[in-house]
């Protein structure tokens, strides 16, 4: 089960995602471009540090980790980057 609680994402005075919370059993992100998608994603995967919130995964908290304890936790995510022409249509 995969937990965010309050995730918020903010650059400057922009917030990319705020107070995000959701629990889910699997993962799928859909949503029109701009709204916030790739950045929680991103945090969810370590490659962004989250402005304030929680990140918990099958009980291993996610948010804070550094050095040794984030490469453990990103060699267990997988991130596909957004390119366009990844497929024809």
């Amino acid at each position: 089960m995969l937990n965010i609680t309050a995730l918020t994402k903010s650059f400057g005075q922009n917030a990319a995602a705020h107070r995000v919370t959701f629990d889910l059993p699997i993962s799928a992100m859909i949503g029109r471009s701009g709204a916030g998608k790739s950045t929680l994603l991103r945090m969810m995967n370590g490659l962004t540090i989250a402005t304030s919130g929680q990140i918990v995964f099958e009980e291993q908290t996610a948010t804070g980790l550094t050095g040794a304890a984030l490469r453990g936790w990103q060699a267990q995510c997988a991130m596909i980057f957004q390119q366009f022409n990844l497929v024809r249509h």
